[in-house]
């Protein structure tokens, strides 16, 4: 099974697209996709976005008295 990389790489040729904020716009879903022409080799190829959330609580310190 192919891995979610941290940036689009061409299945191809393996050239990176650091600019990936433009498909921000079409990928709003888990598991939307689109298809993307390589800048550097030409062919096309599919891109599938995967979203993770994840939170952090943390308590909120209590201010010194001042008595």
């Amino acid at each position: 099974m192919p891995e979610y990389e941290d940036q689009i790489v061409c299945p191809y040729c393996g050239d990176v697209d650091y600019d990936n904020c433009d498909y921000l716009r079409e990928l709003k879903m888990d598991g939307d996709s689109t298809t993307v022409t390589c800048g550097s080799c030409g062919k096309d190829h599919n891109v599938i976005i995967s979203i993770s959330i994840a939170f952090l609580s943390e308590p909120i310190p209590e201010a010194p008295s001042h008595v």
